[in-house]
């Protein structure tokens, strides 16, 4: 170690695991109430659903992948790290820090980090990362797609989704070869890492990565607009659809701030340490949007709870024909007995005059 035992090594792995701990609380329940309202509820399987369950694995691949990169000293200083943590030694299986890995909790990196190294699970994060976010996207508009009534609305989403699908594809194949050759990315000598990596071209499309995301994102986000602004919706519907606005939002906010760590990814030497900022964010960003793609979907749990979701409350009369009122009172769960009260002096009412008449 080069920090002498009387100065604490800067570490900021646990910022990062901190993190980790936020998006899978976060994410976790959604996945499973969307799992519950699709299976049991609804009993429909669509499009975004299969394209969310790739989503969803390519998440947990992503989070077990950042968990390992901590293990093995992402977030440290490369000089308070020991070098068979940092730098791949040919024909000597590591282990990183197994302490760190059982403390977080999942074994099973244990033994994939015996083979990889902190640079080579951060090179795996930052695809994943891309993927995840670019099937979560794609989930959403799918789902919108699938419930718009207008042909407009569709295309402005078929061309969103197609635009920023594929800047994500290329972006994806522009890291996986941003050093020439790829095992530069996390070679021994970094001073070769340096020399090998198109660093400035990666930078630039980061940035242009992110921009166009935050835009994409905000397309699909502004369709939650009519019905926050509709004063004839009810305050249960407005409600429900400005929680799904606040985490869409947040990930729109985290996309902007990470963008602003963009540049300190073009720190190959001691870049352990300098990407756990721009690590945090980019766990936040694709995971607060998976989280409201999933929220997106729980309106007939919500029914089921009892909530009325409907754009306007259910009438309790109508017209009168024949002489009798027409009654339409909601039966089921969450039953009001007083309109059912209501309405059964409206019946008594309408069968007196029609017998009248």
């Amino acid at each position: 170690m080069a920090t002498s035992s009387s100065v604490p090594a800067e570490d900021r792995r646990w910022i990062v695991l901190t993190m980790v701990c936020l998006v899978l609380a976060l994410g976790l329940p959604s996945l499973l109430l969307r799992a519950y309202v699709k299976l049991q509820v609804r009993k429909l399987i669509t499009a975004d659903d299969w394209i969310m369950l790739l989503a969803a694995l390519l998440w947990i691949g992503y989070i077990v992948c950042q968990v390992a990169a901590c293990a093995n000293g992402l977030g440290g200083h490369r000089t308070d790290l020991p070098k068979d943590s940092y730098y791949y030694l040919v024909g000597t299986a590591h282990n990183g820090d197994v302490v760190e890995a059982l403390r977080v909790g999942l074994l099973v990196t244990v033994y994939i980090s015996a083979r990889l190294t902190c640079s080579q699970f951060w090179y795996i994060c930052t695809l994943l990362h891309v993927l995840t976010a670019a099937a979560a996207r794609l989930s959403v508009g799918v789902s919108i797609a699938l419930v718009a009534t207008s042909a407009a609305r569709r295309w402005i989403i078929t061309i969103d989704l197609a635009v920023s699908t594929s800047a994500s594809i290329a972006l994806l194949f522009l890291l996986a070869f941003q050093c020439s050759p790829a095992p530069a990315f996390w070679a021994r000598n970094r001073a070769d890492a340096q020399r090998s990596c198109h660093t400035p071209t990666t930078t630039t499309s980061w940035f242009a990565f992110a921009a166009l995301s935050a835009v994409a994102d905000a397309i699909l986000g502004s369709f939650t607009l009519p019905t926050l602004l509709d004063r004839h919706s009810t305050w249960r519907k407005r409600s429900a659809v400005g929680v799904l606005a606040f985490f869409a939002a947040a990930a729109l906010a985290t996309s902007a701030l990470q963008t602003a760590q963009v540049p300190s990814l073009a720190d190959l030497a001691d870049l352990t340490f300098a990407a756990a900022d721009f690590a945090c964010f980019a766990l936040l960003a694709p995971s607060l949007g998976l989280v409201a793609a999933n929220l997106a979907t729980l309106g007939p749990w919500i029914k089921e709870l009892g909530w009325d979701m409907s754009t306007q409350a259910p009438a309790r009369t109508a017209r009168v024909r024949g002489g009798r009122t027409q009654v339409n009172v909601m039966r089921g769960r969450g039953e009001d007995v007083e309109a059912v009260l209501d309405a059964a002096v409206l019946e008594g009412l309408g069968r007196l005059e029609g017998g009248g008449d």
